[in-house]
């Protein structure tokens, strides 16, 4: 890769790599790594730091911040683009992303077994007689109490 020289640094040091800003953002973007930048550009890590402080006045980390948040803004719109023009996959993850929708769970889509059905129809009805039982008992006890004692004797 040939690369263009524009300045240098001071009369005996090296030329300065130019540094193509419009490309930076974009990689930034799309979530690539201030060493990535750096290797695309052919200069270290450190230098092409130094240089975004110097020329754009910020570190590096709040620079990249600020371009990675335009990235993921561009992705949310873009899927959500999709989504509305009817694509019913997206549709579904966005639900689960942001709705906080999710698929049942085995434990949820159980379904009782022809066993289990006729045990708890069971227990419904022992408890259905229990009831009438305790509704009789009840009775008994309120029509005995309302009769007067007779005397007994000795």
């Amino acid at each position: 890769m040939h690369k263009k020289y524009v300045k240098r640094r001071k009369e005996d040091g090296r030329p300065l790599i130019p540094i193509d800003w419009p490309m930076v953002d974009e990689m930034l973007r799309h979530q690539c790594t201030g060493v990535e930048v750096a290797a695309r550009l052919g200069m270290h890590p450190e230098t092409f730091y130094n240089r975004i402080e110097k020329e754009r006045g910020i570190g590096f980390t709040e620079y990249a911040q600020e371009k990675r948040s335009q990235g993921v803004t561009l992705l949310r719109e873009k899927q959500l683009e999709v989504a509305m023009s009817g694509d019913k996959t997206m549709l579904i993850w966005l639900g689960k992303q942001y709705v906080n929708q999710r698929e049942p769970t085995e434990k949820q889509q159980a379904e009782f077994t022809t066993e289990q059905v006729a045990l708890i129809k069971s227990i419904f009805a022992q408890i259905a007689q229990l009831q009438h039982a305790n509704a009789l008992i009840t009775k008994a006890q309120m029509g005995s109490a309302g009769d007067p004692e007779e005397p007994k004797s000795k």
